[in-house]
């Protein structure tokens, strides 16, 4: 758990975690920091007496303190007086603006674009009380939200610049800066929640659903793992390796054997994810069978085993890193925030390089469809470079059941509906990053700018335009007709299949592309609900209702008017047919009886 100072009186200080500059608050019982009660962070450095730097935040600032006895904290809530922070969200940067509700005990409201995996266009919605503006998300947050925000400094390491409202000290609760304030964090909240590499960040999920996410998967890693050692001793953990991924229930570390120190392998584990439709016992045969596979394009696996809850594949770790660590340039040790979310170059590869990478991907997705096996987990950190050989990572993800990288993309098409077409449509996102040495900013792409080859952006056009996801999409052995690339790979690939095992896999297949359709479908009524109430809502539509309902009352009121006239002028013709007739009787009476 990280350190969490406490701040002090009479000072005023500011929230000492937060990567945001904060508004400073008042605590309201003198404490000092109580040291005993928490672990200290080793970048936590005194600057004197009752003077402590930020913890973990640089660049350091010292913090007054009053000296007192320590407060002792309760178990599974902040000490009282701490500052409570939440970044990145309305909460955090509320509280740093010392936001509050409107007086009236109003509650503010912040909305985003879309929480991380959900529909586009579905609405992210959050009602924030005036205690949490002020203090945070809970008040006084559990410990996973503790966590969350104060090791946020994920923040400043993918070294993005996120629209932060301003703030200031005198006048911060005023009813038109709340409103101007909220508009900011709702911008703030839009470019977190609309960035795919940020939007997939655990610490962002977090505080968007902190009960959904308060599981440590590191904790039930290294328990998974201690207990493959007891059975397997001569692997040895070297080191950690923390945040390489971008999966939440994926984690990664270090390996070697111990007869063979030098050498050094990779160990991930991960949970079973949504679409895991294998029994058991089939889904342990055929992750032990991933390790006789193979390849001249698929990567080595050397140990892989499974259990009813996750699965632990062993592999061996390249210095030179993965296809998008080429293309960004990046060290593979390092977080995948800090590699991937805001490069400092952008640049593709060379026109053969493409043609080459790419030929070799089609061949390895083809021969995988034609065994029967699912994958629909392509993107460009799930290719490993072996000389100018790309190798395909991570067969065992559809297995487990785990969602794909470019899901929230190809989920919103409905003609996107096999695993086939999925690892087309990837092919597409890996083709451009290639290709451009970025991701597309849309899709689909609308305008493809200037490349090296014609023919790269033809195919380009063929995936990733409405036009083709609207379509359909070229096959895999239709975009293996590649001109001027000749592989000289002679290895015979080997990955033999039981017909039992097939068959699982053919039903398993068959299930997630149901799951996927009804949630493509789902998302489809959501969005046209969506566009039918933003067009019901907008001002020029309400407009036009004002008019009809104006053009309505008008009418009514002539056709009330046309049938009054209409009774009354009956009503006169009655009445003088009525005359008529009673005269004509008294005349005929009269002649009568003359």
């Amino acid at each position: 758990m990280p350190y969490v100072p406490i701040p002090c009186v009479p000072c005023r200080v500011s929230h000492p975690v937060c990567p945001i500059p904060c508004v400073p608050i008042r605590c309201p019982i003198p404490v000092s920091h109580p040291v005993s009660h928490f672990p200290v962070c080793p970048t936590r450095v005194p600057t004197g007496p009752h003077r402590v730097s930020h913890p973990c935040v640089p660049p350091c600032v010292p913090i007054p303190c009053v000296p007192s006895a320590p407060r002792p904290a309760l178990p599974g809530r902040a000490p009282h007086g701490a500052a409570a922070v939440a970044p990145p969200g309305a909460a955090a940067a509320a509280a740093g603006g010392g936001a509050k509700a409107p007086r009236g005990g109003g509650a503010a409201v912040l909305t985003a674009a879309a929480a991380p995996g959900a529909a586009p266009g579905s609405g992210w919605r959050r009602r924030f009380s005036r205690s949490q503006l002020r203090y945070g998300l809970h008040g006084e947050p559990p410990a996973a939200q503790i966590e969350a925000s104060q090791s946020l400094h994920s923040h400043t390491i993918s070294t993005l610049s996120l629209p932060l409202p301003p703030k200031k000290l005198i006048g911060n609760m005023e009813r038109e800066f709340i409103a101007e304030r909220q508009k900011g964090l709702q911008a703030y909240l839009d470019v977190i929640t609309t960035h795919h590499i940020l939007s997939n960040c655990e610490l962002v999920k977090k505080f968007l659903d902190p009960n959904s996410y308060s599981v440590n998967y590191t904790e039930i890693a290294l328990q998974h793992v201690s207990m493959f050692f007891r059975s397997e001793p001569k692997w040895e953990v070297v080191e950690p390796l923390k945040d390489i991924g971008w999966r939440i229930r994926k984690k990664y570390f270090l390996m070697k054997i111990k007869n063979q120190p030098k050498e050094r392998l990779v160990l991930s584990w991960a949970d079973l994810g949504p679409d895991k439709y294998l029994s058991d016992r089939d889904l342990q045969y055929a992750v032990k069978l991933l390790s006789s596979c193979s390849h001249p394009y698929i990567y080595k696996i050397t140990f892989a085993t499974a259990n009813e809850s996750s699965a632990l594949v062993i592999r061996p770790f390249s210095e030179k890193g993965t296809l998008k660590d080429l293309i960004y340039k990046a060290k593979p040790k390092d977080p995948f925030l800090k590699k991937y979310c805001n490069p400092k170059k952008i640049q593709g590869l060379e026109l053969q390089q493409i043609k080459t990478y790419g030929r070799q991907i089609l061949e390895v997705l083809k021969f995988l469809h034609e065994k029967g096996f699912p994958y629909g987990h392509l993107h460009s950190a799930n290719v490993m470079l072996d000389g100018d050989t790309c190798k395909l990572l991570d067969l065992e993800n559809s297995l487990l059941g785990l969602p794909s990288f470019y899901r929230s993309y190809f989920s919103q098409f409905r003609k996107i509906n096999t695993l086939e077409g999925v690892d087309v449509h990837c092919f597409g996102h890996l083709l451009y990053e290639m290709t451009y040495g970025r991701p597309p900013d849309t899709i689909p792409v609308e305008s493809f700018p200037p490349a090296p080859s014609v023919f790269v952006v033809s195919v380009l056009e063929s995936i990733l335009t409405c036009e083709a996801l609207k379509n359909g999409m070229p096959t895999v052995s239709r975009l293996l007709q590649m001109p001027d690339v000749l592989l000289t790979n002679s290895e015979k690939p080997q990955f033999k299949i039981p017909t039992k095992l097939k068959e699982a896999l053919k039903i398993s297949k068959e299930c997630i592309e149901k799951r996927l359709t009804e949630e493509q479908k789902s998302i489809h009524q959501h969005r046209r609900l969506t566009r039918a109430q933003s067009h019901h809502g907008s001002e020029e539509e309400k407009k036009k209702r004002k008019i009809l309902a104006r053009k309505k009352s008008k009418r009514s009121a002539n056709e009330s008017g046309e049938e009054h006239s209409a009774k009354y002028s009956n009503s006169n013709n009655s009445g003088n047919y009525r005359e008529r007739n009673l005269f004509l009787h008294c005349y005929v009476i009269f002649w009568l009886f003359r």
